[in-house]
């Protein structure tokens, strides 16, 4: 632990020094560990999307461990491929990897302040945080952030020698961001839902949520490459018009509604004063909220379409495009890992 403590203020102060230490010790456990602390967060949803069918919550955060650490493989590997490419002087993938880790500790710190931040402060204290404790956030992240980028800076240094090193980060920047666009492309979708949109499942949205224009929730894509979507889930899809566009594949962060896929092709459904008539039978919907005043007509849903609807029935569906929805238009599934950050920012966990 003192050790530890050691290597961390040596990060902090001298990262130079520190990191030409930690690469003579080569400490490939601690680093794996690091690794594996520090990618936990970011591969969550994958390990979600890969285990939960095999074990549950308990599957997917034990196995989210071989994600974190084989994620963290693969940072190390872009990094060492790009060395090679540009035929820079490099030390071995091993080295590398017993470097790579302790660039962690700043992401590490953030998700233990993030944590600390769900667990410890109550929500309504969150939902009333004023401009102050928010800039305090966003200032704390970013230093963090800026901290984290310096040491994987100074370890590409350190493990690859100074001189040419600067092409070494252009390149390994450019395969990261191929592979960011395939796993956005195919696994996780991070959608930007506006807070009407959000209104949609909620009859009411908290003040925290008020004050932006709009939260990023992730959605799971990988799934409906597998099976179709199935009753009960809730998923995100794209306004008529925009299920295509140059624009709109490049957009990282796109604008989505959410909503609950309540019948799937061949089912007959009926909306009757806001509730539900599936197959001629009144649904049990123990998510729905509100009173509706409005009613659609019985309608079989074709192939190719699912018929989508929010819990909070007080608002009609043409206010946010749901009724029939295209399987083009759906572009993935709210998971576990969503509904925490649904509840975090919000301050509910209904879904």
């Amino acid at each position: 632990m003192i050790a530890m403590w050691v290597d961390v203020k040596g990060l902090m102060l001298e990262p130079r020094d520190a990191l030409e230490t930690i690469l003579a010790r080569r400490a490939l456990a601690v680093s794996a560990i690091l690794g594996i602390a520090g990618y936990y967060a970011r591969t969550l949803l994958i390990g979600e999307i890969l285990f939960a069918p095999l074990g549950g919550t308990a599957a997917y955060l034990a196995g989210n461990c071989v994600i974190a650490l084989a994620w963290a493989a693969l940072v190390v590997s872009i990094v060492y491929t790009s060395a090679r490419l540009t035929g820079h002087h490099t030390g071995r993938w091993l080295e590398l990897f017993s470097l790579w880790g302790y660039t962690q500790v700043p992401a590490i710190v953030l998700t233990v302040l993030t944590g600390s931040a769900i667990l410890l402060i109550p929500v309504e204290w969150r939902r009333e945080l004023d401009i102050g404790w928010i800039a305090l956030g966003v200032g704390v992240t970013f230093l963090l952030s800026l901290w984290g980028l310096l040491l994987k800076l100074e370890a590409i240094r350190v493990w690859s020698g100074r001189a040419g090193w600067f092409r070494l980060v252009v390149v390994a920047l450019a395969l990261s961001g191929v592979f960011a666009w395939v796993e956005h492309v195919v696994v996780v979708e991070r959608g930007l839902v506006p807070a009407g949109a959000l209104r949609a499942m909620e009859p009411s949205v908290a003040p925290f949520v008020a004050r932006r224009d709009a939260v990023t929730l992730p959605f799971d894509k990988l799934t409906y490459l597998v099976r179709p979507p199935h009753r009960d889930e809730i998923v995100a899809y794209v306004a008529v018009g925009r299920e295509r566009g140059f624009l709109s594949v490049l957009a990282r962060a796109r604008t989505r509604f959410v909503g609950r896929v309540v019948a799937v092709p061949g089912d007959e459904v009926e909306v009757r004063n806001g509730r539900l008539y599936l197959n001629g039978l009144l649904q049990d919907e123990p998510h729905r909220v509100g009173e509706g005043r409005w009613s659609l007509a019985a309608t079989r849903v074709q192939p190719g379409y699912y018929f989508i609807l929010g819990d909070n029935r007080g608002i009609v569906a043409e206010e946010y495009q749901g009724g029939l929805v295209g399987a083009d238009r759906i572009r993935g599934r709210l998971t576990d890992g969503g509904r925490m950050k649904w509840e975090f920012v919000v301050g509910k966990g209904r879904w």
